[in-house]
C-alpha cells in the first residue's frame, strides 16, 4: 500500500485544482464563502485555465468542437486584480496574525519565513487591499506583538 499510496499523493498534489483545496482549507477563515465555494466547485481551476490557455470550451470531460474559442486576452484588468487581492489579502491578515499571535503555522520552517520582513514586501509589492481586510489589519496592528 506505501508505494501505491505514495504515487496517487504526488499525482495529486501536482493538480491544481488540489493545490486550490488545499489552501482553501488553510485559509478558510480568511477567504471570502463566495471563493471558497469557487474553488470546491473547480469554478476557480476553470477560470485559471481560460486565463492561460487557448482553447475550446467543455462538456463535461469532452472538448465541444463546436463550441466558441477561449481567448485568454478577454480577462480583465479588474478580474486578475481581484484574484491577486483575495490571495495577497489572506496572506497579509495571516502574516500579521502569526507576529501578533493569533495565527499559526503548521510547519515551522514556514513560520520562520513569516515575519515583519515579510509582511512589508507583501504590502509593498500589491498595492490593493480589500476594506475588510483593511479592518481586520487595523484590528490585529492594535494587538502586541507575539513573543516567540
Amino acid at each position: 500500500m506505501g508505494l501505491e499510496w505514495e504515487e496517487k499523493w504526488l499525482q495529486e498534489i501536482l493538480k491544481h485544482s488540489s493545490k486550490q483545496r488545499i489552501f482553501g482549507h488553510n485559509f478558510q477563515i480568511d477567504l471570502p464563502k463566495w471563493y471558497l465555494d469557487k474553488i470546491s466547485n473547480g469554478v476557480l481551476e476553470l477560470e485559471k485555465q481560460n486565463a492561460m490557455y487557448v482553447g475550446l470550451p467543455k462538456v463535461g470531460r469532452k472538448l465541444n468542437l463546436n463550441g466558441k474559442i477561449i481567448d485568454p486576452l478577454k480577462l480583465t484588468q479588474q478580474k486578475a486584480r481581484s484574484q491577486i487581492t483575495i490571495l495577497n489579502d489572506a496572506l497579509l491578515e495571516r502574516t500579521l496574525g502569526k507576529i501578533k499571535g493569533t495565527s499559526e503555522y503548521d510547519s515551522e520552517s514556514v513560520s520562520d519565513l513569516i515575519d515583519e520582513e515579510f509582511l512589508n514586501k507583501l504590502l509593498e509589492r500589491w498595492k490593493y487591499i480589500s476594506a475588510r481586510t483593511q479592518r481586520r489589519l487595523r484590528k490585529l496592528e492594535g494587538l502586541e506583538d507575539s513573543i516567540d
